[in-house]
């Protein structure tokens, strides 16, 4: 990516549910950001490195573990649950 000047990203996170000889159901949330021009950190593990959250200027790395998770979005997990209590 270097040089280029569109930084914007996103990543995506999957949830399926399957049961015996039915179709798995998927359910699926969007994270959405920038990269870093550089990875930062030496705390953090894959995309954690490099990956800005939407309106904020540090990457996910370093932020502690109880801020990080905050920018994740959660859609995928309230799906399942509003699926499985439905259920």
């Amino acid at each position: 990516m270097q040089g280029m000047e569109n930084r914007k990203a996103y990543f995506t996170e999957s949830i399926s549910y399957c049961e015996p000889d039915k179709e798995p159901v998927s359910f699926v949330s969007n994270t959405y950001g920038t990269i870093s021009t550089e990875p930062r950190d030496e705390y953090g593990c894959s995309f954690d490195k490099i990956f800005i959250p939407q309106n904020q200027s540090k990457i996910l790395a370093e932020f502690i573990d109880d801020e990080h998770w905050k920018f994740w979005i959660n859609d995928a997990y309230l799906q399942i649950k509003d699926y499985l209590d439905k259920k």
